[in-house]
């Protein structure tokens, strides 16, 4: 070979040694560029997205969730904050429905919205509730006053069977008997109005 294609060769060897450490280079750039933007991607879509989901689960068993922490303003955080949102509201309710159970129909529950079908369905129960409690205790009472009414006129007829002989005794003890059970039906009557 002469001094020309010498001089040649090492030109070209040269230049492909330049492009091998370009391509490696570009190659390297290219790699640590899809790391940052997959590292980007995770965490702003991804781990956002995967706690969204979780508490999705959570709700969709009947958990009620802790809120997630949300400081972002784009639409993953408008979804963070109707999720959140949403569980605050679920758990009011759930708060509501532990009072009904105790018997306190007074328990505040306001509905979103005239279409809110789960509260509203709640506050005509609680109404329903309020209206057969008050129908029982009515019932109760005008029990009482049956089985009062009926155990007098039982003690009655014991003392005319008890006592058929003599007049005067029949009349005393149905007078005696008659003046405690007015005695009684009078503290029952104070008892009710209290």
């Amino acid at each position: 070979m002469n001094q020309a294609q010498l001089m040649q060769f090492k030109h070209w060897k040269l230049q492909i040694n330049r492009l091998k450490n370009t391509l490696v280079i570009s190659v390297i750039i290219l790699i640590l560029s899809s790391l940052i933007l997959t590292y980007t991607i995770i965490t702003l879509f991804v781990f956002p997205i995967s706690k969204i989901k979780h508490s999705l689960d959570e709700l969709s068993l009947g958990i009620l969730p802790p809120n997630i922490s949300n400081q972002r303003r784009d639409e993953i955080g408008e979804i963070v904050n109707k999720l959140n949102e949403l569980t605050t509201n679920l758990k009011k309710t759930a708060e509501f429905s532990l009072e009904l159970g105790k018997g306190n129909y007074n328990a505040e529950l306001k509905t979103l919205s005239t279409d809110d079908v789960l509260r509203n369905s709640l506050l005509e129960l609680r109404d329903s509730l309020e209206s057969a409690t008050k129908e029982a205790e009515q019932r109760r009472q005008k029990e009482e006053i049956q089985n009062w009414i009926t155990n007098g006129l039982a003690n009655f007829a014991d003392i005319l069977r008890q006592n058929t002989d003599d007049f005067s005794t029949v009349g005393n003890n149905i007078l005696r008997y008659l003046v405690d059970y007015a005695k009684t039906k009078s503290r029952w009557n104070i008892c009710l109005q209290r």
